[in-house]
């Protein structure tokens, strides 16, 4: 297996600098200017002719407002707009949008501190007529309070006091059929190694008539336990992936094996009793991370990174391939597959130093050998029954923090001062690609070289992911030098910025055996002679090997709607 991979990137190699190729300018087409409204949450949803625009802005608790724009699906000119600034109270906070069978509905939050009670409510949203369908409508109360989560958006990344939160996790069963909205309970006593969390699961139909719900008491302690990830399947039953240590510490790995189990935990709204059964993960791998999901044929798949020897330690967070298992209805898992990352795929677009330094490793066997840094991104799946083969998608990402201590003596007095900068830097680097067949082997595995850094965590790094007919389209912004990189180049740093010149790239990948194409798209500040400012999250598919991405059209002072056409 591991000669025929490398055959695989040989080839990959040697076509990898042959193919690169510019988009014309006759596949991209600019629909008509509208007014901007700023959004610091934005989403956009084709919804049969139309492509509705959902944005809510939200300042200090005091400015905001909900707005929806409908577009021609065909020109992509604005039909009607509609702003809500008055719907929601102060007191309110924004949690998502989740869309169930083509019915869009939103989900805010009420808590009212007097009563300590919380509320979660919903509002259905009508695309026809750009407005609320109906009355709010209160999905459920808590007695007690709920934990927070932070987000990052564009408000937050600007100042902590912009800061925004969200208490609920919305997770859509594959048919979109269902929701399952999933919360945890604030403890009563600050006291990991005594309290169990309580999860709130409930679970709704696509027309928001409760299904089944309940408030569950883990069986382990919050030392105990780490929950991982949840899953709704098309039956409706919750799946919940946790982390069970094996001892009273908190320690992951005791000589290079884990002092853990991974165990599924299954609640069916049918029955009272929790389903626990633990996944017999081989102790030499380190599970570095995981994810649970539905696909095609009401299966629920497990998927995450691996380390193994060195690699498996907390710190260095190195990753040496991937796994898979499925899980069915009462939790139990089939047999556990794991896939190496080839030597080939590490040592690509590297300095020959560490290429050197890699294969001096590998001789040895020391199992050092792999990806830094390396965390899920995207699992890309057929809605097709009959074709279950899955794509694992992952993203080098990690941050460095640079602290500079400054003296300096202040006036007649010669007082000292001290002045501590803090600076950050933020690296979103190479995708890696692992396709998987049906019978749970490997088809082929892809590293796409890439680097990008900002000061701050948002903004155009990382990626977007357009299925097209018969290839998978990776859309990220890039330096138009690195359009024809040899496999032993490593590739010019993107360094975001206001003066940073940069191009709208994709790397076209072909679904049966992963062969490539780069191709640059746009300049992210000139469209067709048009100055522009382009937003990697305002970019959405539409159809096969067709996005719309929505932008800022600096002559206008106006936004537009702009479809690029990948075929």
């Amino acid at each position: 297996m591991k000669n025929t991979l490398t055959l695989l990137i040989v080839i990959f190699s040697i076509t990898f600098l042959k193919a690169q190729t510019k988009l014309s300018e006759d596949n991209i087409s600019i629909g008509e200017p509208y007014p901007v409204l700023a959004a610091s949450n934005t989403k956009y949803i084709e919804y049969k002719d139309k492509i509705v625009a959902i944005k809510y802005y939200e300042l200090l608790n005091k400015a905001r407002y909900f707005s929806i724009e409908t577009f021609d699906s065909k020109n992509f000119t604005l039909m009607e707009s509609n702003l809500l600034n008055d719907h929601f109270s102060t007191k309110s906070n924004f949690e998502d949008i989740v869309v169930l069978n083509n019915r869009i509905y939103v989900f805010y939050s009420v808590w009212d501190k007097k009563s300590k009670i919380e509320q979660l409510y919903a509002q259905e949203i009508n695309p026809a007529s750009c407005s609320f369908r109906g009355d709010e409508k209160l999905i459920f109360t808590i007695q007690g309070s709920v934990t927070s989560t932070p987000i990052i958006d564009a408000l937050s990344v600007v100042s902590s006091v912009y800061q925004r939160f969200y208490k609920y996790e919305f997770h859509t069963s594959f048919d979109k059929s269902k929701v399952l909205i999933q919360y945890r309970k604030e403890p009563k006593k600050n006291n990991d190694a005594v309290n169990k969390d309580m999860i709130g699961l409930h679970v709704f139909d696509e027309s928001l008539s409760l299904t089944w719900g309940k408030e569950v008491i883990m069986p382990y302690t919050e030392k105990k336990m780490d929950n991982l990830d949840y899953a709704l399947d098309s039956e409706g039953n919750a799946i919940l992936a946790a982390l069970v240590y094996r001892d009273n510490t908190t320690r992951k790995l005791i000589n290079k094996q884990i002092n853990y189990d991974i165990e599924i935990i299954t609640v069916q709204g049918k029955s009272d009793e929790i389903i626990q059964n633990k996944i017999n993960i081989d102790n030499d791998k380190h599970i570095v991370s995981l994810n649970l999901f539905e696909v095609v044929n009401n299966k629920v798949i497990c998927t995450g990174y691996y380390a193994m020897g060195k690699n498996a330690n907390e710190v260095k967070k190195v990753v040496d391939g991937a796994f898979k298992f499925n899980i069915n209805q009462t939790g139990e898992n089939s047999e556990i597959n794991y896939y190496d990352i080839p030597l080939d795929v590490i040592n690509q677009n590297i300095k020959q130093k560490q290429v050197d330094k890699n294969n001096e490793k590998e001789f040895d066997k020391n199992r050092e050998v792999g990806l830094a840094y390396l965390v899920p991104k995207n699992i890309v799946t057929s809605t097709d029954s009959s074709d279950e083969s899955m794509f694992i998608i992952g993203e080098v990402q990690y941050s460095i923090t640079t602290v500079t201590t400054t003296s300096r003596t202040i006036g007649a007095t010669n007082m000292k001062k001290t002045d501590t900068d803090v600076h950050y830097k933020y690296y979103n680097n190479d995708i890696l690609i692992t396709k998987i067949n049906a019978d749970n082997s490997l088809a082929w595995m892809k590293k796409l070289p890439k680097t990008q850094i900002a000061s701050f965590p948002k903004g155009n790094k990382s990626f977007k992911i357009i299925e097209g007919k018969n290839a998978m389209y990776l859309i990220f912004v890039d330096r138009i030098e690195n359009l024809e990189l040899g496999s032993d180049e490593t590739p010019k740093p993107y360094a975001e910025g206001l003066l940073t010149k940069g191009h709208v790239t994709a790397y076209k990948l072909g679904y049966s055996n992963g062969d490539m194409e780069k191709i640059s798209l746009f300049d992210i500040k000139n469209i067709k002679g048009q100055e522009i400012t382009f937003i990697l999250d305002n970019m959405f598919s539409i159809s096969n090997d067709e996005f719309i991405v929505e932008l800022y059209k600096k002559t206008d002072k106006k936004n537009a709607l702009v479809r690029v056409k990948l075929e």
